[in-house]
C-alpha cells in the first residue's frame, strides 16, 4: 500500500504542478478578479491603476457597471476607437467617464442606456458611430440581436478552464517567462495593475476608462505589433472584411435604430454629441481611392446630421484625421488614434457644441496639445 501510494504521488505531483502553475498565474496576476472588485480598484484616484486581461474579455459588464456606480455628468460610449477620450479634456469640477468598448453594434446604444437607472444619466454623451454601422451590407445588422452581453460576466473558473492552457503556450512562445513573471506580480500585490497584459505591457484600461497602449506608446517601431504598418488593416481592406465590409448604400434601418435612440436620449434629458472615429490617413485614403467599394462612407455625413438637428444635437465626422490635423504617425494602428489624435478631433468638436463648451476650456487644451512632445499622449506616467 505503501508503495502505491509513492507511486501515487509520483504521478500526481507533476500533474498537480501543470495545474497549479497557471492557476498561480493567472489569480495573483489578477485575470481571475470579479469585474465588480475591478471596478471599485479602478475608482483610486491616488494612483495609476491598469487592467488588462489576456486571457478573458469582460470590458462591456466592467463599463456598465462602472457607469452606474459612478454616475458621470459626462459619458463617452462606443467601441474601442473611442477609448482616447481622457478626463483631462474636460474640467476638475467635471464628473466624467469614458465607457468606450461599453457598445459592440449600433443597438447596443438603447440597451446600454435602458440598464442606467432613471436619475443616474449622464447630462451629455459623447458616442462614437462607427462607419460600418451604417453600412448596408455589414453583417450587424443581420445578425439576432442579444441584450445578453451585459449579463454574461464570466467566471474565475471559467476563465481558468479556458485559460490554463493558453499560458503554456505563451510560455513557450516567449510572451513572458515565468521568473521575470514572479517579480511582475509584485506590481500586481499593490494593485497597479490587473491582468497580464497590463502588468507585462503597460496595455489596458485606464481609472478613467480610456484605454494606455503601453506596448505601442514604448516601442512603436516594432515589426511584432499586429498591424505594424497598418498590415492587419490593409488587409481587411482588399478583402473588405472584418467590419471594413465593402457597401455602397447606407443603412435605412440603422438610421432607424439611431433615430429611436435619440429620441430615447431626449426623453430622458440626455444632451448628445456623436462622432465619427478616424482612420489612419493612409488607410482612408486607400479606401477612397476603391470609391465603388466603400461609396457608403461619403453618404454617412449627410444622411446622419439632419437627425441629429431634429433633436438639437451635434453630429461631427471625424474618418479623415487630417481635417483636423492629425497625421499617421500619431495613430496606434490603421483605425484607432491616439490621445494626441482624440485631442485634435475634441477641439474641433468643441468648436461647434457649445454644450462641450460648457464643460473644457478649449485655450489649456491647446496649450497641452501644442506641449506635448509624444506622437502618441499628452501626459503619462506608467510608473
Amino acid at each position: 500500500m505503501k508503495k502505491l501510494f509513492i507511486n501515487l504521488a509520483f504521478i500526481l505531483i507533476p500533474v498537480g504542478v501543470v495545474v497549479l502553475l497557471p492557476l498561480v498565474f493567472l489569480y495573483y496576476s489578477g485575470e481571475l478578479t470579479p469585474i465588480e472588485k475591478v471596478a471599485e480598484l479602478l475608482e483610486n484616484k491616488e494612483k495609476l491603476v491598469i487592467f488588462g486581461t489576456a486571457y478573458s474579455e469582460s470590458y462591456v459588464q466592467l463599463k456598465l457597471i462602472s457607469t452606474i456606480r459612478r454616475q458621470p455628468e459626462v459619458l463617452v460610449l462606443g467601441s474601442s476607437r473611442t477609448l482616447q477620450f481622457r478626463d483631462y479634456f474636460f474640467r476638475d469640477d467635471v464628473k466624467f467617464y469614458n465607457a468606450g468598448k461599453g457598445i459592440v453594434r449600433l443597438r447596443d446604444f438603447s440597451e446600454f442606456l435602458s440598464r442606467i437607472p432613471k436619475g443616474s444619466e449622464p447630462k451629455t454623451l459623447i458616442i462614437g458611430l462607427e462607419q460600418d454601422f451604417f453600412n448596408d451590407a455589414s453583417e450587424d445588422l443581420s445578425i439576432p440581436y442579444s441584450p445578453d452581453i451585459y449579463s454574461e460576466e464570466t467566471k474565475p473558473l471559467q476563465i481558468y478552464q479556458k485559460g490554463w492552457k493558453h499560458v503554456y503556450i505563451d510560455l513557450v512562445k516567449g510572451k513572458f517567462y515565468a521568473e521575470s513573471q514572479f517579480d511582475a506580480i509584485k506590481k500586481a500585490e499593490s494593485n497597479s495593475r490587473i491582468g497580464f497584459n497590463a502588468i507585462i505591457n503597460d496595455n489596458g484600461l485606464r481609472n478613467d476608462g480610456s484605454q494606455v497602449y503601453g506596448a505601442v506608446i514604448k516601442n512603436p517601431d516594432d515589426p511584432n505589433h499586429l498591424d505594424y504598418q497598418y498590415r492587419d488593416t490593409f488587409q481587411r481592406v482588399d478583402t473588405g472584411t472584418r467590419r471594413f465590409e465593402y457597401g455602397q448604400q447606407i443603412s435605412q434601418r440603422a438610421l432607424k435604430i439611431l433615430d429611436d435612440f435619440l429620441l430615447s436620449c431626449q426623453n430622458r434629458g440626455i444632451h448628445v454629441v456623436a462622432f465619427t472615429p478616424p482612420y489612419a490617413p493612409a488607410v482612408y485614403q486607400k479606401m477612397l481611392s476603391m470609391s465603388d467599394k466603400f461609396s457608403y462612407l461619403a453618404k454617412i455625413e449627410p444622411a446622419v446630421t439632419p437627425i441629429f438637428d431634429r433633436y438639437g444635437f451635434q453630429f461631427y465626422d471625424g474618418s479623415d484625421a487630417t481635417r483636423f490635423g492629425s497625421f499617421d504617425a500619431e495613430m496606434f494602428d490603421g483605425f484607432h488614434g491616439s490621445e494626441k489624435t482624440y485631442l485634435r478631433l475634441y477641439l474641433e468638436m468643441l468648436k461647434k457644441s457649445p454644450q462641450l463648451q460648457k464643460f473644457s476650456e478649449e485655450l489649456e487644451l491647446q496649450n497641452k496639445l501644442d506641449s506635448s512632445n509624444s506622437n502618441f499622449i499628452i501626459r503619462e506616467n506608467l510608473e
